[in-house]
């Protein structure tokens, strides 16, 4: 999201992971400044489900991405999800499930290595999930701890999903900055900038096509040495 004068530009965007690769299929400018509601995003994937075969298929998302009503929509549709959440949120729920507390689950959390994880079945609207706190994985980040909630069954394989999500970072890095600049782009009307994202996201298609070809040609790449006698 950007803005462009007065207007507040806000690409809701739904991307398709391929290996490690984050391919926006759907998109839509919310024209807002803020982050969407439940009632935006629910509305959102029911368009979008109308194109695209996504029950079965596991969402990943950020820490604005919550809410009892989504979770329970995504639910209904048949897609598993692994979201992040905010640290200070759920308590009440975590603390009344057996197990550790919030806050011991915290506290061995912080004493673990980089990527290992502490977990316990909850209850959130009547919907049973795992809460996950997981010891963050990259040595950059600001973040020490990654709080997660999931329908998954495993916490591990949640925590491995999860991973998935920095691509979908990547992804919007390449198409606000990295040569394709969105957000300089100087057009108004909300079709427009639908069209100028459809150029966007086929021109970031074709780039990663023939990065993979050359990656292609570069492995299966025979040498040959000449024989220094006949020069062939």
């Amino acid at each position: 999201k950007w803005d462009f004068g007065k207007e507040h530009i806000h690409l809701l965007t739904l991307c398709i992971m391929i290996d490690d690769i984050a391919i926006p299929i759907w998109w839509e400018d919310i024209e807002k400044a803020g982050h969407s509601s439940q009632e935006e995003r629910i509305a959102y994937l029911h368009r979008a489900m109308k194109s695209y075969q996504l029950s079965g298929l596991t969402l990943i998302a950020d820490r604005e991405y919550i809410g009892y009503k989504w979770f329970r929509a995504l639910k209904d549709l048949s897609i598993r999800f692994v979201i992040r959440v905010k640290e200070g949120i759920y308590h009440k729920e975590i603390n009344q499930a057996s197990g550790l507390s919030w806050d011991k689950m915290r506290a061995k959390a912080g004493g673990l290595n980089k990527g290992k994880k502490v977990s316990k079945r909850i209850k959130l609207n009547g919907l049973e999930l795992q809460y996950i706190i997981l010891k963050n994985p990259r040595p950059d980040a600001d973040d020490e701890l990654i709080y997660l909630v999931s329908d998954l069954p495993s916490p591990n394989r949640a925590a491995k999903v999860y991973a998935f999500r920095w691509s979908i970072e990547v992804c919007f890095k390449h198409l606000k900055k990295n040569g394709f600049n969105l957000e300089k782009m100087s057009v108004r009307g909300k079709e427009k900038r639908h069209l100028m994202m459809v150029m966007a996201v086929l021109v970031y298609i074709l780039a990663i096509r023939e990065g993979l070809i050359e990656e292609y040609n570069l492995k299966n790449k025979v040498l040959y040495k000449k024989d220094k006698y006949t020069g062939y």
